[in-house]
Order: C-alpha cells, then sequence, then structure tokens
C-alpha cells in the first residue's frame, strides 16, 4: 500500500482519497453513499488536528483495497475494475454489474484490437 509522494493503492473508488462527507453533525465519513458506523472516520468537533482524518481514511482504505477484499483475491480482471464502488460491493459482496461490465468490455475490446491486428 502506497500513500503520499508514493502513489495511490490500487482502487478506482475515490471514498477517502478524493472525496469525503461531512454530515450536519460533525461525523466525517468517506463518501456520501457510505455513513455507517463503521465507515465513520472521525467528527470534526471532536478532533484534535486535520491528520485524524488522514489517520483514520488509511485504515478504511487498506481494508478496502481490492487485494484485502475475499471475492477478488482470484479475480483476473481485480486490477481492472480495482474492487468497484465500495457501497455497492459490501460485506465481500462483489458490484455484479461491476464485474460482469469489466468482463464484458475486455472481452469486446480484445476482440476489436486482435481483428485489426
Amino acid at each position: 500500500m502506497m500513500f503520499g509522494n508514493e502513489g495511490f493503492p490500487v482502487t478506482h473508488c475515490g471514498a477517502g482519497i478524493t472525496s469525503l462527507s461531512i454530515h450536519p453533525d460533525g461525523n466525517v465519513y468517506p463518501c456520501v453513499k457510505r455513513y455507517n458506523e463503521t465507515d465513520l472516520i472521525t467528527n470534526i468537533f471532536e478532533m484534535e488536528a486535520v491528520n485524524d482524518i488522514i489517520n483514520h481514511r488509511k485504515e478504511l482504505i487498506e481494508k478496502d483495497l481490492v487485494d484485502n477484499k475475499k471475492h477478488c483475491q482470484k479475480c483476473d480482471l481485480k486490477y481492472f475494475c480495482g474492487g468497484g464502488c465500495r457501497a455497492e460491493a459490501t460485506n465481500d459482496l462483489p458490484c455484479k454489474y461491476n464485474c460482469s461490465y469489466y468482463e464484458f468490455a475486455l472481452e469486446y475490446y480484445g476482440e476489436k484490437i486482435h481483428n485489426q491486428s
């Protein structure tokens, strides 16, 4: 897993990386679709520094990396999709539409490239 100047981990989900959701009560979540207690990053009224957000989001990102998702472990396409939307692929269940899309897209474009050769 890489952060800072080293780059981002393999994920196509921006939750906690490029987006945050701050609710009126001050609770900070990684995404507007993920606002349950297990996804809570911090509360802006209770935190001591902005680093609280950064430290908590690293834990959430680690949990959501495609290499850590049970369903994705043996998938040949996991690095193409990055595990998809975490809100749609909860509890180690895949986003069935995402999986199907990437299978179709790779087959389709693979045939197009093969036919052009």
